[in-house]
């Protein structure tokens, strides 16, 4: 419902927006709008519905769906002016909310109320970043870690040669299968004789 502050409620003004005001119809609804002087400047609105409109049940509803539609614009209308808005239709010719916001909207476009702009919620670009506590430098935004990666490195996991991905996503030497762990860990080879030194074995250049 409309505020009781933002109501049109004193007769004189609702003759004079309806004498004076300029008429913007759309299928169901009639407004009329004229300047007010109001300090600080803000609308105030008056719904009046007559008998063609239906009997007093269907008017009262009718009266409630435009001042709902009312309190949805309001935000978003030029302050400044007194607003009146006849209902001429009937509950067969707006039944619903719906329709009323239409009929409504496209009279306050054509009037030149309505004050283009994002009517809250967010918007389509991207987020700011968030300031910092304390009133700091903004925070640089947070990367999200790549699937298979290392925390905080964009890039996915890699493979070497053999097929192994290192511990951080980038392959690492692969071990041949023939040699043994232990072997390369000691600098052994590998090729020697169990018990024997690698280097007891005769040299074969100084044999012959």
């Amino acid at each position: 419902m409309v505020e009781r502050k933002l109501r049109l409620r004193r007769g004189g003004d609702v003759r004079r927006a309806r004498g004076k005001g300029r008429a913007w119809a759309d299928g169901p609804l009639v407004a009329r709008v004229i300047r007010n002087d109001t300090e600080p400047a803000q609308n105030r609105y008056a719904v009046v519905a007559g008998k063609k409109a239906g009997k007093a049940v269907q008017r009262n509803r009718l009266k409630r769906l435009v001042r709902e539609t009312i309190r949805h614009h309001h935000p978003r209308l030029a302050p400044g002016h007194d607003i009146v808005v006849i209902v001429r239709g009937t509950v067969d010719e707006m039944p619903g909310l719906a329709e009323t916001e239409r009929a409504f909207g496209r009279i306050v476009r054509r009037a030149g109320l309505l004050v283009e702009g994002p009517a809250g919620g967010d918007s389509a670009g991207p987020r700011p970043p968030r300031a910092a506590p304390g009133g700091g430098a903004a925070e640089p935004p947070r990367v999200r870690p790549a699937p298979g990666g290392v925390r905080g490195d964009p890039r996915p996991a890699g493979r070497g040669p053999g097929g192994q991905a290192g511990e951080s996503g980038m392959a690492g030497p692969v071990p041949r299968a023939d040699v043994p762990v232990g072997a390369i860990a000691e600098g052994r080879d590998s090729s020697a004789r169990p018990g024997e030194s690698p280097t007891s074995r005769p040299d074969p250049e100084i044999s012959r």
